[in-house]
């Protein structure tokens, strides 16, 4: 008996290294996400029990749609692996020390183990608020107001009953369980006193304080082929080896020949067929909102936490009719139906065929309006380069005409007697090649000086004035070389439009001969001086010149000699004779 203590104490000790802070090594145990409220949730059971994990995900799921921050810690006293006597104390220490310092604000306290060990010791964290859940029969009842909740759970077997019978309608029940706590008996009773009041008729045959393979024997030789087991929950195989109620189910379920039912949707998976079952996740939910909606305030009796939940597996397995049951249920295991189960993939992929149809419908009229822009576009080329090779011959044509006008004005122009200047603004903007001559520049030379230029200093002034005044006409003017010689000129302009623009054309003759011609006229117009005796002219300079000479000169005249018949009688009176 003392070596027992000792290893269940020693057991003990290292269930508290292996979880020293409920989550401290273990992060699925303990949730730090806020710390407006600080919880606390103590089980009777092992961390490892699937109702422990839905409980967790249920009140974890409420907590987190709320608007509170919160922080949870998880401890766990391995009932039925310790005896309940071996870890009191123990586990008071454990708390004392771990939780030192820290405000907590809930305690819950699942299942009669953790709720008769709180119920003795009132000294344990005494300004935490306690929600007891799953009070056993043997707790007391008693609670204090405003720092106590004891939530009562509604353990409808008889509905559990219901489903079963109504589903599979056995002739023939197997009873599985055990006796060695109080819970466990207090199953038992229930499920006789529900089964009595749905079916009185039915038979039961108890499998009680079975080990595994017993158990297995009997259900795989049933008594009656429409039978069905119903399972109250094990905790080890019967030989003190500690199992899961849900590792205990798997193996029962693989091995019987009937359709095992239980009444805790945490079974779900092992094998357990199903029906209306206590849901973990919704009494964790329940409890959640409770805290959220801070409802802590005394008793809260019958919370509804029961569900209808089947697995697919299971009901084909044992032919049973799915039409019976309700369109609500859950069912696990269900083949996937593509339809249902890639709904969204079907129909992201119809969209995308829906698009793609509209985008080549799209296409294809692209296409073809492309095409027949395409076609429109060849003949407006077509039509296009017509008018271009059109216009190109026109253009030619018209260059031909021009370069030949060009060409006849610059021959007509250069065979003309005077020089021509083309003003612009008072600056030459073309000549001919007699204005060339006539002044002793390149053309390229003369393209862009001022007219202005070209007339002496002694006339600039009165030419200015002309040509401001656009006077149009001849006059008579001193032209200027480009060596500096001054020669007269006679000056002839006229202005027209041209492109919008007043063009001065000017026609500029030599007057250097003309008034030699006139100087000469003049000249011989006036008195000679000549002697008397011999007929000789003098000249302007002084020089006594022969008649002869000097009419050679200054006229256009050739002397001829002869005799007069005066002078011929004269001097040649004899010749006549």
């Amino acid at each position: 008996m003392v070596f027992r203590l000792i290893l269940s104490l020693f057991a003990f000790s290292l269930l508290l290294n292996v979880h020293p802070a409920g989550a401290a090594q273990h992060s699925e145990h303990k949730v730090r996400l806020k710390k407006n409220i600080s919880i606390l949730f103590v089980s009777s059971f092992t961390k490892d029990l699937p109702a422990q994990v839905q409980f967790e995900k249920g009140l974890k799921t409420e907590l987190n749609s709320g608007n509170k921050k919160y922080e949870i810690y998880f401890e766990f006293m391995e009932s039925p692996k310790i005896p309940d006597k071996n870890i009191r104390q123990c586990f008071k220490n454990y708390l004392g020390k771990k939780y030192k310092g820290i405000k907590l604000d809930y305690i819950i306290l699942w299942a009669p183990v953790a709720d008769s060990f709180f119920k003795s010791h009132g000294d344990i964290f005494p300004d935490a608020h306690r929600i007891y859940i799953e009070p056993g029969i043997h707790s007391p009842k008693n609670i204090s107001p405003g720092k106590e909740t004891e939530i009562g759970i509604k353990m409808d077997y008889q509905g559990t009953i219901e489903r079963v019978i109504r589903l599979h309608n056995p002739d023939l029940f197997y009873l599985i369980g055990t006796t060695d706590s109080d819970n466990a008996r207090e199953r038992i009773e229930r499920f006789e006193e529900s089964i009595k009041s749905v079916a009185p008729g039915k038979e039961i045959i108890y499998i009680i304080d079975k080990t595994i393979d017993e158990i297995t024997e009997i259900l795989s030789s049933p008594a009656k082929k429409n039978s069905a087991a119903f399972y109250l929950l094990m905790f080890s195989d019967g030989k003190g080896t500690p199992q899961t109620p849900f590792e205990v189910a798997a193996i029962l379920t693989q091995k019987s020949k009937i359709p095992v039912f239980s009444f805790w949707e945490s079974l779900m998976g092992s094998g357990i067929t199903g029906g209306y079952l206590l849901s973990l996740n919704e009494i964790g939910r329940q409890i959640g909102i409770i805290i959220l909606s801070n409802q802590t305030k005394g008793s809260v009796e019958n919370i509804t936490a029961m569900r209808e939940v089947y697995d697919w597996r299971s009901l084909k397995k044992w032919n049973i009719n799915t039409g019976k049951i309700p369109s609500n249920a859950l069912i696990i295991n269900r083949p996937e139906n593509i339809l249902s189960t890639h709904r969204w993939g079907i129909l992201s992929v119809f969209a995308a065929m829906t698009i793609l149809i509209l985008l080549v419908a799209a296409l294809n009229r692209a296409l073809r309006l492309k095409r027949k822009a395409f076609h429109e576009l060849d003949i407006e080329r077509q039509h296009l380069e017509k008018k271009v090779e059109e216009r190109t011959w026109e253009l030619s044509r018209a260059n031909e005409e021009l370069t030949l006008s060009h060409e006849r004005y610059r021959s007509l122009s250069d065979a003309a007697l005077e020089g021509i200047f083309l003003i612009k603004d008072g600056r030459i903007v073309d000549a001919n090649n007699r204005a060339c001559i006539m002044f002793g520049y390149d053309l390229a030379e003369l393209m862009g000086l001022k007219v202005i230029e070209f007339i002496d200093m002694s006339h600039r002034n009165t030419v200015n004035e002309k040509i401001q005044e656009g006077v149009e006409g001849s006059y008579e003017a001193m032209g200027l070389k480009k060596n500096g010689t001054s020669f007269a000129i006679e000056v002839s302009a006229r202005v027209f439009e041209y492109k919008n623009e007043r063009i001065r054309v000017t026609a500029i003759r030599d007057l250097t001969s003309q008034k030699e011609s006139e100087r000469k006229i003049m000249t011989l117009q006036n008195i000679l001086p000549m002697c008397s005796s011999c007929k000789k002219i003098r000249d302007e300079s002084g020089t006594w010149r022969s008649l002869e000479e000097y009419m050679e000169e200054n006229t256009a005249t050739q002397i001829s000699h002869g005799l007069c018949p005066s002078c011929e009688k004269k001097l040649y009176h004899d010749l006549e004779k």
